[in-house]
């Protein structure tokens, strides 16, 4: 009994340090109990938008947190559609042909992000989807999606622009659809 009680004191006697690979995307803060720790704010660039202060800038009707929530929602959909579901060791799906299935969340993904992407631009969607669903820098994004002349000094704004109408076709998404009756 001794024994456990001297181990579970070093354990919390022990202070971390810093991440084993710091880098400037790490922050201290404060936890619960008063407790310091490290956060990597630079693990998706919306979120590393976020906590700089990139996001405040904008419409006036929109809060930075609802430009994050709405990025973050885009995100999880994004990745809900990438997962594959199954183990990749799995040595059975090698030796047998299966027909192609889709999971019921996959396909509710699919439908949503359908709806959100039918209520963006073009430009606006291809920002989103670079920044939001494959991780690529806010800069470089804009750019792609909107040609290198273009935003060149403004990319981060543009990117705010394109969160703004995001909100807008997320909204417009839950709505439900208007059926017309069919027609004889």
């Amino acid at each position: 009994m001794a024994k456990r009680n001297r181990k579970k004191e070093t354990e919390d006697a022990e202070e971390i340090l810093g991440p084993a690979k710091l880098h400037e995307g790490h922050v201290q803060h404060v936890l619960a109990g008063g407790r310091r720790g490290w956060k990597n704010i630079a693990e998706h660039p919306l979120t590393y938008a976020f906590q700089k202060g990139h996001l405040a800038r904008g419409n006036p009707r929109y809060s930075e947190g609802d430009r994050l929530q709405a990025g973050t929602l885009y995100r999880a959909l994004c990745e809900t559609l990438s997962r594959s579901g199954r183990d990749c060791l799995d040595l059975e799906l090698i030796s047998r042909p299966t027909g192609f299935q889709i999971s019921d969340a996959k396909a509710h993904a699919m439908h949503i992000l359908a709806r959100i992407d039918r209520g963006l631009k073009p430009c606006d969607r291809a920002i989103v989807r670079r920044v939001c669903g494959d991780g690529w820098w806010p800069n470089a994004a804009v750019r792609d999606a909107c040609g290198h002349r273009f935003y060149e000094k403004v990319a981060v704004p543009r990117f705010v622009e394109a969160l703004d109408e995001l909100i807008e076709a997320s909204r417009a998404a839950r709505r439900p659809e208007s059926r017309e009756p069919a027609r004889e």
